[in-house]
């Protein structure tokens, strides 16, 4: 835990991130406060047990694909976008 938070976490991207198997904790997407913000992490190509977690795919509007991971975001984490390698490729 940081202890001497001095900046916001920004712009970042993780690509072709892989995961299998059956023990997996919750990940935390944790910004401390409204002055430390995570803003703009892109997740592309983010693979669980052979599932692509995206946005989009016609999923219900209040189901978060994070919940899918499982993860936890707090309401300091700002512009979390989940997207398929194609999708990232079209922006």
């Amino acid at each position: 835990m940081c202890r001497r938070p001095w900046r916001s976490t920004e712009d970042v991207h993780i690509k072709d991130l892989t995961y299998t198997g059956t023990h997996a904790g919750t990940s935390l997407l944790v910004g401390l406060d409204g002055d430390h913000l995570i803003k703009d992490v892109t997740l592309e190509n983010l693979v669980i047990n052979g599932r692509v977690i995206r946005d989009s795919g016609g999923k219900p509007g209040w189901y978060l694909a994070s919940d899918a991971v499982p993860m936890f975001v707090n309401e300091h984490v700002h512009n979390l976008r989940f997207l398929t390698t194609e999708e990232a490729a079209s922006q």
